[in-house]
């Protein structure tokens, strides 16, 4: 599961433009991937899953996965913001002609982050009690598992 926004654009900035407009903003970011079609990005010390940015033919797609952490969340909406206002382009949500985002921070709020986190908890423990096995998924620097015995203890 993830969450796609795609800022519409003709005017695709290189990645060092938007990472040093957040770098300026307070954010201390960690790159795994700095070239299209995809660049990498989270928080350094906060990051789960970090954000993808990708190249795509009618701008940029920002993505964040499911099971990322708070940070990530609200990275990805200070991304969107970002490109936005370096692009002068649009931003909506998974790509669709009726969703438009105007606002990143009121779209992607606090309430929402929150949804999004327990959701995502939700969804890894029924898989989890579903099959008893444990799920791998792909980090921002490394793979990490989540088993039955952290959810029990959770």
């Amino acid at each position: 599961m993830s969450v796609c926004v795609t800022v519409r654009t003709k005017k695709i900035p290189a990645p060092d433009v938007y990472i040093k407009y957040l770098v300026e903003q307070g954010e201390a970011i960690m790159i795994t991937s700095n070239d299209y079609p995809s660049v990498k990005f989270g928080n350094i010390d906060e990051a789960i899953r970090g954000i993808e940015v990708n190249k795509e033919e009618d701008g940029l797609e920002v993505r964040i996965c499911s099971f990322s952490s708070k940070e990530d969340y609200r990275l990805f909406a200070k991304t969107i913001d970002a490109l936005m206002k370096i692009t002068g382009g649009k931003a909506f949500l998974e790509n669709a002609d009726e969703d438009e985002i105007t606002d990143p921070f009121e779209t992607f709020h606090e309430e929402w982050i929150e949804n999004e986190v327990k959701s995502a908890f939700n969804i890894v423990r029924v898989l989890i009690g579903h099959n008893g096995h444990q799920v791998v998924m792909f980090g921002l620097f490394c793979k990490f598992c989540l088993g039955a015995c952290f959810f029990s203890e959770f």
